[in-house]
């Protein structure tokens, strides 16, 4: 995969301490996301990760904090990211009339003083 997300809930809801993700991919060394990270009951969260020059197999988590902390992972996503074509001419198009439309307005305010 070369992808990969995953909303995280109630991450550092205990009241009195903050706490730290910690994120190793491929086994490799962790490295912290959400650093002290105090947040309230209900909290949500979205963690993403993508490499766009090779993929990876595995995405490990620890989580640092002096007490317990309940963390809840939730639709957890993975996959190869698929990039959508995006077509220029209609940009410009869409661009293009946005332009005449301010100059259509600038006229009719120019007559309308006059």
């Amino acid at each position: 995969m070369n992808a990969f997300g995953i909303d995280i809930a109630d991450f550092g809801s205990f009241k009195f301490f903050s706490n730290t993700l910690r994120v190793s991919i491929d086994g490799d060394e962790f490295f912290d996301v959400f650093k002290n990270f105090r947040g309230a009951d209900g909290n949500e969260l979205f963690l993403g990760l993508f490499d766009e020059d090779s993929s990876f197999t595995s995405v490990t988590f620890a989580a640092t904090t002096r007490l317990p902390d309940f963390i809840g992972f939730d639709r957890l996503q993975y996959g190869l990211i698929e990039a959508t074509p995006v077509s220029e001419p209609a940009t410009l198009a869409l661009f293009g009339l946005g332009l005449a439309g301010l100059g259509v307005l600038r006229r009719r305010k120019s007559r309308a003083r006059a």
